[in-house]
């Protein structure tokens, strides 16, 4: 059986920055085959991603090979490797916003992809937007056609990035963390909607994840990828029933007990009697537009009487699907946005007390800082400390969240999507804390 995908000892090298994210790469794909690539934040996912559609990161070093039906993608003019993006190798992004433009509406955004591959018949192209939008799980209506990303929820605007990938039917798509930003129910409604396309289609998918639990009952197998290099390879039941290599091993374990210790989390003890740190009552937030001018408007009810509290040491989690509300709440629990009605008490009045983790970590980073700017920002905006004192602070809460000393240098743009979370948190950190520089 003739391959869609060959890598052959693909290695992507950044030689200004001395290290290298992908290492001898060796793997195919077959048709209707579901590949998992399963690996931790850093490991070079995403950066394998984008170089099999020969878009390499700025700066990189490429060897090896990488054939799709044949044709050498590394080796492609330009010209004609846009001609294969797309239409038949599509790639669904970790990060929305990075495939949606946001000063365009998301039926015209679609549209666009379509008109970029020849389909430039009007009827053709509105068929074929509607299907993509009720395949991705999104209403084929006038508020989401006319919506721009920023009036969409996090999960519709993953649901959005989704369809403009199914726009054309590539036979071949490479699914980055595409349910890292959706609800649990919504997860799986997308994995079983790859499911579908792929027997439907005879689809090749590489769906790539950091949680070994996506890939049951879709992958047929996994590939394990460490420090930029596949560790293990095999039968997806194979690797996870009798891991070899000792990473495999290591990340099973730990999904394992990390949901052996969610499920155990608070069993006995009982909400502090001391007045609650947070609470809301009677929350109202509604959002009004009109789509065109002399149109009817457009009212969305976000929060609609929401009551909670939140003690001290405890932990509160907002469950629910994508577009309920959650973000809405919690951008209002931070100050971000009004309420329309209600009252939010907070035990302490000062900004730093509450701070708000951001769903989209690379939009909520100037892309012009280093991590370390980036993280000590809110010291430097006080002027708080020198030059020096802000980056040992900001070496110390990278080490806290895990990201290594030698990213402190480096640019968003050049961080994986968990890297990018990361210094998110670490940001959040570092504004909750008193710090005395002196």
């Amino acid at each position: 059986m003739q391959s869609f995908l060959e890598v052959t000892n693909l290695s992507v090298a950044f030689p200004d920055r001395g290290f290298q994210a992908v290492c001898d790469v060796s793997f195919e794909i077959n048709p209707g085959e579901v590949v998992g690539l399963l690996g931790e934040s850093g490991a070079g996912k995403t950066t394998l991603a984008w170089t099999l559609l020969n878009l390499p990161p700025s700066g990189a070093h490429l060897s090896g090979t990488v054939h799709f039906e044949g044709i050498d993608l590394l080796n492609l003019p330009e010209q004609k490797i846009r001609a294969v993006r797309g239409s038949k190798i599509a790639l669904i992004p970790q990060e929305p916003c990075s495939a949606l433009h946001p000063l365009m509406r998301i039926g015209d955004q679609i549209r666009e992809v379509l008109l970029a591959h020849g389909v430039n018949i009007s009827t053709e192209c509105d068929l074929r937007i509607r299907w993509a939008l009720e395949n991705a799980g999104l209403p084929i209506d006038e508020r989401i056609l006319r919506a721009y990303p920023h009036q969409l929820s996090g999960g519709e605007r993953q649901r959005a990035a989704i369809a403009q990938v199914l726009a054309c039917r590539p036979r071949l798509i490479i699914a980055d963390e595409p349910t890292s930003s959706l609800d649990a129910t919504t997860q799986s409604e997308i994995l079983e909607l790859l499911k579908n396309l792929k027997h439907k289609f005879n689809l090749a998918l590489l769906f790539i994840t950091h949680n070994p639990a996506n890939l049951e009952g879709l992958a047929n197998r996994v590939l394990v990828m460490s420090e930029g290099r596949i560790v293990e390879s095999g039968q997806m039941v194979s690797v996870f029933q009798e891991p070899k290599h000792r990473y495999t091993r290591a990340m099973l374990e730990a999904v394992e007990l990390l949901y052996r210790e969610s499920a155990q989390d608070g069993e006995g003890r009982s909400p502090s009697a001391s007045m609650p740190a947070l609470r809301a009552s009677g929350l109202r937030k509604a959002y009004t537009w009109r789509n065109r001018p002399g149109r009817r408007r457009h009212v969305v009810t976000a929060l609609n009487g929401l009551d909670l509290s939140l003690f001290h040491g405890r932990t509160l989690a907002i469950v629910g699907q994508s577009g309920c509300g959650k973000s809405t709440l919690g951008r209002c629990l931070a100050g971000l946005e009004k309420v329309d009605s209600g009252e939010i008490w907070i035990e302490k009045t000062d900004s730093r007390s509450v701070q708000y983790i951001f769903q989209d970590a690379f939009a909520a980073m100037n892309p012009r800082l280093t991590v370390a700017e980036i993280i000590t920002e809110p010291y430097r905006i006080r002027e708080d400390g020198s030059k020096r004192e802000r980056l040992e602070r900001a070496l110390h809460l990278m080490s806290l969240v895990g990201l290594s000393a030698r990213l402190a240098e480096s640019f968003p743009a050049e961080l994986s999507g968990g890297q990018k979370q990361r210094a998110v948190v670490a940001r959040a950190r570092c504004r909750c804390e008193d710090f005395d520089f002196r």
